[in-house]
């Protein structure tokens, strides 16, 4: 007899977001038939590593968009999203006309924590029998593979059929992801074939460090929850890093973004502070262009004719300058009286914010770069994230289609991180030499790059 092989995909979910799930399901079960495994897969996009650029741009809340809620759950998915906001194991917010959806976040806390102690939510393992119309309990071994617990934040790895709705649409978009991988440029392809084959994580190591940052970010909060909050998503986001590295197969992701080219991996979303403890970390250099945003604006400013515009020719020469030095953040510290990481903020809030937010941030800068402010504003209408992703698409075509490209025929193979690449370190001199010559082509001097944190200045300058 030929034995019959379930096959599942993996999602990982706070265990008090899981459990409080389970809890409200025993007590207060939903008055439609559902299935389970669609409740898990919400509650896993709500703190998925891939959304989380979403997640901290929208204060700690990701869109969830009716048209993908509906390919994945079906037509009745607002059932789902309704029934966990009404039982507070979600968050929705308002309304947002712009990008036609609402958005939401999970809800953990210290009061779900102690609701659940004093409830003994080990016995709200229960689900609801339709077909004999009772109320049984699960084995919850055969649902969740392992449950890292670390205090009352552990994170449980759930098993999702292919069967299930959740599961048969998460197997058909890595099923496409994969067929991708075929288009890619041969050099691409080297590339992912590389990252999937030689990446890994010291888990335990890793686990131990951020759950000693977590511990000390607590301390310091004190009786704030605004801190606790941020220190709680920070840890649940480093967690499931390490996790879906550690996990590797169809946990990798290796994808060509469409919209702006970039290459997105398990790297790219990955704090910093954890790259250390990627296996064989020690062996790797670091480059990366210093300023990259405001340093790749000039390819767009050069497009310009300045030669009848001697203003725009003379802000477009300071902007320069102080970009391919190394200095614009020092110059708008100046400029503003802040410090370097505010002024990093306000660039953010000056070129990749709406045109009608930050006004007193923007009349400043317009005070020193009139003509510069005017041009950013115009690549932001009618939607301000088309600066920002048309400056991910310069990056994307110099780091991936010519500095990548070159550094396959040399046979030097990089884990790229957007603006910078993670290569040997017998490779360091060479990667450099390629960075250089390609920015310079582009740029018509060599910027600042960095290696290790340290910032090399062009010798020709």
């Amino acid at each position: 007899m030929k034995k019959h092989y379930n096959k599942y995909i993996k999602v990982f979910i706070p265990q008090l977001a899981f459990d409080h799930l389970h809890y409200k399901l025993w007590v207060n079960p939903p008055d439609f038939k559902y299935q389970v495994e669609s409740f898990y897969s919400i509650l896993n996009d709500l703190s998925n590593v891939k959304y989380y650029n979403d997640y901290t741009d929208n204060n700690a809340m990701v869109p969830l968009y009716s048209v993908l809620l509906q390919k994945k759950y079906g037509n009745n998915y607002n059932l789902y999203i309704c029934y966990l906001v009404n039982n507070s194991i979600i968050a929705s917010s308002k309304y947002y006309q712009e990008d036609s959806c609402f958005y939401y976040s999970l809800i953990l806390n210290e009061h779900i924590d102690d609701l659940l102690d004093r409830e003994y939510y080990k016995s709200s393992y229960c689900l609801n029998n339709y077909d004999s119309n009772t109320i049984q309990l699960i084995d919850i071994n055969n649902v969740i593979k392992s449950r890292k617990k670390v205090k009352n934040m552990g994170i449980v790895t759930v098993k999702l059929p292919t069967t299930c709705k959740a599961g048969k649409y998460m197997s058909s978009q890595y099923n496409k992801s994969s067929d991708c991988v075929k288009h890619y440029p041969a050099h691409v392809k080297v590339l992912e074939k590389h990252f999937k084959a030689t990446i890994g994580i010291n888990y335990e190591t890793a686990i131990d460090f951020i759950l000693e940052q977590y511990k000390t970010e607590i301390k310091l909060a004190l009786d704030s929850q605004e801190l606790v909050d941020s220190a709680t998503r920070r840890y649940n986001h480093r967690i499931r890093c390490i996790i879906e590295i550690s996990e590797g197969k169809k946990h990798l992701r290796f994808e060509r973004n469409r919209t702006n080219r970039r290459i997105d991996t398990n790297l790219t979303n990955m704090a910093k502070e954890l790259r250390p403890f990627l296996i064989g970390f020690e062996k790797l250099s670091y480059l990366d262009l210093s300023n990259s945003q405001p340093v790749l604006f000039n390819i767009m400013l050069n497009q310009y004719d300045t030669k009848r515009r001697l203003s725009l020719k003379a802000e477009i020469e300071e902007y320069k300058a102080s970009t391919l030095s190394g200095n614009w953040y020092e110059l708008l510290m100046e400029l503003y009286g802040i410090d370097r990481n505010t002024a990093k903020d306000y660039w953010m809030q000056i070129a990749y914010s709406k045109n009608k937010s930050y006004r007193r941030q923007k009349n400043k800068f317009a005070k020193r770069f009139p003509e510069i402010m005017k041009i950013i504003e115009k690549k932001k209408e009618p939607d301000h994230a088309k600066f920002a992703v048309a400056l991910q698409e310069i990056e994307s075509k110099i780091f991936i289609d010519e500095i990548c490209k070159e550094l396959v025929t040399m046979n030097i193979l990089a884990y790229t991180l957007h603006d910078g690449l993670l290569v040997p370190k017998e490779n360091e001199q060479e990667t450099y030499e390629i960075m250089s010559g390609v920015l310079k082509k582009y740029l018509g001097s060599v910027p600042v790059i960095s290696i290790n944190d340290e910032k090399i200045y062009s010798k020709e300058d």
